[in-house]
């Protein structure tokens, strides 16, 4: 849900986004940064159980345009809000779990 959000927020034109949008990718970033790797095991199993819904592929999708690499927009707006943010793990990680 948060990933959709962030690519509702990226894809609004700047006048027309919300001062709070830019939050969704910062909430990407903590929710990926708290998993435990048993909770990693555990998104993989339901990753292969649910990998033919259309909505995993568009999430799958947005992942990719919104986080794949450093400097993919929604990991410009996470530097923004977190300039501490680790974008190389972050975007390896998120990538495993939802690859294009």
């Amino acid at each position: 849900m948060k990933i959709r959000a962030a690519q509702d927020h990226e894809l609004a034109r700047a006048e027309d986004r919300k001062a709070r949008g830019a939050k969704h990718a910062q909430d990407v970033y903590l929710l990926v940064a708290m998993l435990s790797e048993d909770e990693l095991d555990e998104c993989s199993l339901l990753r292969k159980k649910y990998e033919a819904r259309d909505e995993l592929m568009r999430t799958d999708e947005a992942c990719t345009s919104l986080f794949s690499r450093t400097d993919s927009p929604g990991c410009l707006t996470i530097q923004q809000q977190l300039r501490d943010a680790d974008l190389d793990t972050f975007s390896s990680v998120l990538t495993e779990l939802f690859p294009a």
